[in-house]
């Protein structure tokens, strides 16, 4: 499992909306839809990796995302 920070372009995220899980590797050019608890469904952006350390020490379970958008692939 692959671990990450995201962030939105519209919103501040908090605690779990601001992480993602994944079964596949991401990149920078992945965006992801999630359904964050205040804001419902919006759009992150990757902006880092977490060693599994750092996501087994959150005091949250982290979630997955609903769906991905490979941009690079898109703009090829």
């Amino acid at each position: 499992m692959h671990y990450y920070e995201v962030q939105s372009q519209l919103v501040v995220l908090n605690n779990e909306d601001a992480y993602v899980a994944s079964e596949k590797a991401l990149n920078e050019f992945d965006l992801l839809v999630i359904d964050s608890k205040e804001h419902g469904f919006i759009t992150v952006s990757i902006s880092r990796k977490l060693t599994n350390f750092e996501a087994i020490s959150m005091p949250f379970e982290i979630s997955t995302y609903l769906m991905k958008m490979d941009i690079e692939g898109y703009l090829k």
